[in-house]
C-alpha cells in the first residue's frame, strides 16, 4: 500500500479510516421500481438510433434516458448493461464534436453549434459516469476479504468512472473551463479506494483516446486502446496542475503525448513518509478538491501520496535547451526533438515547452492582488495588428487629427462585442476590471454571439476608459476562462511601463532601404525590451538599427530570448542610445 499511518516526522499521520473509501459527492441513491418498459435495452438503442442525424438532439436524449436510468433500482448486472448501451451510442459523437472544436483555432466567441454540442456532450457523459459511481458504491467494500471477491469487477467500474471523469475534463477545456471540485474528489476517491488495496496497474480496453491524442496520430486507431487506472490518474492530475483548460485548443493532446512517451519514470506515484517535501514532487490527497500540490496542507486528514514529476522537468528542460543552441547556431533540426514536440508547428513549441514548464513550477505571487470593487471600464486593443496601428497613431504629430479618425475604432475598444444583442449589451458587454496587480490584470465581460474573437497569447493594450490616448499598456493574454454565467474571464500578463512603434533593420534591409516594424517597449524592471513578429528572421546577438518615430536612429543588439508566443518574440535589448 501505497499510503501508511507511519510517519518520519513528529506528526502522527491520520488513521486509516475505511468507512472513508468506496463513496461519493452529491450521488443520490436510487429510488424508483423500475416497470418492465424502462428496463428494455432495445427501446433506448432504437431511440437513440433514430436521432443519428441530430447529434446533439441525440445527446440531449440520452441525458433524458440516462438520467431517468440512475434514479431506478436494478440489479447491477442490467444497470451496466443498460449504461453500456447508452455509452456505446453517445461516444462516437462525443468523439467527433471533440475532433472538429479542438482543431478549431478560438473558441471565444463561442457559436452557438459549439456551444450547445459541448454543453450536451458533458452532460451526457456525466449522467454515464453517474451510473458506473452507483455500480461502485454498490460492491465496494474496504475489507480485503469481500474486496477480493469483487476486486475483478471493481477495477472495471473505478476505471470507466476516472476514464468517463478525464472526457469531462477535456470537453471542458475546450470551453476553457475547469473540472468542478465534486469530479477531483471523485478521482480521488475511486484511485484511493483501489490504491487501498493496490490495485490500480491492471490494462483493461478503453473507450477510445477521445481528449488524449492529436487529430494527426494515428496509432492504434484502428485497434481498441488499453489503459491502467493509474495511467488515466496521472493524466487527470497532469492536466490539472498544468493548467491545460487555459491552452490553445489545439495543443490540449501535448502532455499525455510527453507522459506516452517518457513512459511511467517520468510522472509517477510514491508513497508519502509525510517528510517535507523535496523539489521535484507533487502532494495529493483522498479529500483533495483539484490538482495537486508543490506544498503540504496541514489541515488535510486521510492518507496521501507523492507525486514525482523530475523525469518530466529534466526532460522539458532538455528540450528547452537543445531548441535554443540550434536557434542560436542556425541549424535547426527538428528530428531532434521528442516526438510529442516533432507535431507541433515550430511556432508554437517553445510556447507550449515553456507553459509547462511554468506549470512545473511553484508559482508564489510576487505582487498584491488588488479586486476591484468599482465598475472600471477599459479600452482593449485585440492583436498584433491593432496595437501596432494604436501605437502607430498616437506617435503622429497631428494628435487630434488620429483622434477624430479613431473615434469609431476607440469606441469598439470599450466593447467586448462588435454588434449588441439586446438594448442592455452595451452595457453587460463593456470590459472591466475584475483585480489587477503590478503584473497583471484579471478582465472580464459578459460573452454574446459577437464578442470579439481572442486568442491566448495575443498581444494587446489596454487603458481605463476616460485616460488619454497614449496611456496604453500592452500586455499578451495569459488565460481565459468561461463562467457558468455566461461570462468570461482575460488573464493579462502586463509588458510595459511604456511602448511606441519603431522600425528595425539588418545590414540587407540598410542596403536595400527597407525595414521591418517592431515595438520597443521598457518592462516592469525598467528594461528596454523588443517585440517582433515571430517569424523575422533573427536572433540573440544579432546587431541591428532602430528608427524611433523622433526620426533617431541607434545602433541594438539583440540579447536573450525573454517571451515566445505564437504571435510574437521578446529579446533583451542593449543599447547605450537608450535612455
Amino acid at each position: 500500500m501505497l499510503f501508511t499511518t507511519k510517519s518520519r516526522t513528529d506528526k502522527p499521520a491520520p488513521d486509516l479510516d475505511s468507512s472513508q473509501f468506496g463513496h461519493f459527492g452529491n450521488l443520490t441513491k436510487p429510488y424508483k421500481d423500475a416497470e418492465r418498459k424502462e428496463l428494455d435495452r432495445e427501446r433506448y438503442l432504437q431511440t437513440l438510433t433514430n436521432y443519428q442525424r441530430a447529434p446533439v438532439r441525440l445527446l440531449e436524449e440520452a441525458v433524458r434516458i440516462q438520467a431517468n436510468l440512475n434514479r431506478l433500482k436494478m440489479k447491477p448486472e442490467k444497470r451496466e448493461q443498460l449504461t453500456q448501451a447508452v455509452l456505446g451510442q453517445i461516444y462516437p459523437v462525443v468523439a467527433m464534436w471533440y475532433e472538429k472544436f479542438q482543431a478549431e483555432q478560438s473558441s471565444l466567441p463561442e457559436s452557438n453549434e459549439r456551444r450547445n454540442a459541448l454543453e450536451a456532450s458533458i452532460k451526457a457523459v456525466e449522467q454515464v459516469a453517474i451510473s458506473y459511481k452507483l455500480l461502485f458504491h454498490a460492491d465496494y467494500n474496504a475489507s480485503p476479504s469481500t474486496f477480493a471477491r469483487h476486486q475483478q469487477q471493481l477495477y472495471a467500474w473505478g476505471l470507466r468512472i476516472i476514464e468517463l471523469l478525464r472526457l469531462i475534463q477535456r470537453l471542458k477545456a475546450l470551453r476553457y473551463q475547469k473540472m468542478s471540485k465534486t469530479d477531483w474528489l471523485d478521482v480521488n476517491q475511486v484511485f484511493f479506494s483501489m490504491l487501498l488495496h493496490n490495485a490500480v496497474n491492471g490494462q483493461l480496453n478503453l473507450l477510445g483516446t477521445v481528449g488524449v491524442r492529436s487529430r494527426q496520430d494515428k496509432s492504434e486507431r484502428s485497434s481498441t486502446p488499453k489503459g491502467s487506472m493509474q495511467e488515466i490518474y496521472l493524466s487527470i492530475q497532469l492536466f490539472g496542475l498544468l493548467e491545460t483548460n487555459s491552452w490553445p485548443t489545439g495543443m490540449l493532446y501535448v502532455p499525455d503525448a510527453y507522459l506516452a512517451s517518457l513512459g511511467t519514470e517520468s510522472f509517477q506515484i510514491k508513497a508519502d513518509d509525510r517528510a517535507p517535501l523535496q523539489p521535484g514532487t507533487l502532494v495529493t490527497y483522498l479529500h483533495s478538491n483539484g490538482p495537486p500540490q508543490f506544498q503540504r496542507r496541514e489541515d488535510i486528514g486521510g492518507p496521501s501520496i507523492l507525486i514525482d514529476y523530475t523525469g518530466l522537468y529534466n526532460a522539458l528542460v532538455r528540450e528547452h535547451e537543445t531548441i535554443g543552441k540550434m536557434k542560436f547556431l542556425g541549424n535547426y533540426d527538428a528530428s531532434k526533438l521528442s516526438k510529442p514536440l516533432q507535431v507541433v508547428k515550430e511556432e508554437e513549441r517553445l510556447p507550449v515547452l515553456e507553459s509547462m514548464l511554468i506549470g512545473l513550477r511553484q508559482r508564489n505571487r510576487q505582487q498584491k492582488r488588488h479586486r476591484v470593487h468599482t465598475y472600471d471600464a477599459l479600452r482593449v486593443y485585440f492583436g498584433r495588428e491593432e496595437v501596432m496601428r494604436l501605437l502607430r497613431d498616437i506617435s503622429s504629430r497631428d494628435l487630434q487629427k488620429i483622434m477624430d479618425s479613431r473615434q469609431f475604432v476607440d469606441k469598439l475598444a470599450r466593447q467586448s462585442s462588435l454588434l449588441a444583442e439586446d438594448d442592455r449589451s452595451h452595457m453587460v458587454t463593456q470590459w472591466a476590471m475584475i483585480n489587477f496587480s503590478s503584473g497583471g490584470l484579471l478582465i472580464g465581460t459578459e460573452e454574446t454571439a459577437f464578442s470579439t474573437p481572442i486568442k491566448i497569447g495575443q498581444l494587446v493594450a489596454f487603458g481605463p476608459v476616460d485616460a488619454e490616448l497614449h496611456r496604453v499598456t500592452l500586455g499578451y493574454i495569459n488565460r481565459l476562462h468561461r463562467t457558468d454565467d455566461h461570462r468570461v474571464e482575460v488573464a493579462i500578463v502586463r509588458l510595459s511601463t511604456h511602448a511606441e512603434a519603431v522600425v528595425i533593420q539588418n545590414e540587407k534591409d540598410m542596403q536595400e532601404k527597407s525595414g521591418h516594424a517592431a515595438i520597443l517597449v521598457k518592462d516592469l524592471d525598467n528594461q528596454w525590451k523588443l517585440i517582433v513578429t515571430p517569424g523575422l528572421e533573427v536572433k540573440s546577438g544579432d546587431p541591428l538599427k532602430l528608427i524611433r518615430n523622433d526620426g533617431s536612429r541607434l545602433p541594438v543588439r539583440l540579447g536573450e530570448v525573454w517571451i515566445v508566443k505564437k504571435e510574437f518574440t521578446q529579446y533583451e535589448l542593449r543599447s547605450p542610445g537608450l535612455e
